[in-house]
């Protein structure tokens, strides 16, 4: 079952506070952020042979390797929960490039962070990455006359 647009913010919420509290509170030294890394090569690989689904898989991966950094087995069962729903929300709309397109070089950017200026850094980023691909599905929920 598609997950509703209340489901939608629920979802985010639940990301927000889980993987931009492990990212803030994590090390760029933790062999998860070579997971991130191999995420993120695998995502533009992938972009460059334009498989969208792929891109997507990866994407989730990425984020699946962020709260890898928690060291929780309870946190992934949690998050994968999260990221199945979301799954559902994205196959809904039908659109994988125009949802994982903008997101591409941000998945970098946080990584870039993270190993560069730390982690506090990486999760206000991710925070307004975030916001931003809530706001994307949300819209186009919208578009589609979704509730």
């Amino acid at each position: 079952m598609r997950p509703s647009t209340a489901d939608v913010v629920d979802i985010y919420r639940a990301r927000r506070t889980i993987e931009g509290g492990v990212l803030a509170g994590a090390s760029p030294l933790h062999p998860g952020v070579d997971r991130m890394r191999e995420a993120v090569e695998r995502a533009r690989s992938a972009a460059d042979e334009s498989d969208w689904a792929v891109v997507g898989t990866a994407n989730m991966a990425f984020h699946a390797a962020i709260v890898l950094l928690a060291d929780s087995a309870r946190l992934q069962k949690v998050h994968g929960q999260l990221l199945a729903e979301l799954r559902l929300a994205f196959l809904a709309l039908g659109d994988a490039h125009g949802l994982h397109a903008p997101f591409l070089s941000r998945n970098a950017r946080i990584l870039e962070l993270m190993v560069g200026d730390g982690p506090k850094a990486a999760a206000d980023e991710l925070e307004r990455y975030l916001i931003d691909s809530e706001r994307a599905v949300l819209g186009a929920y919208a578009r589609l006359g979704r509730d």
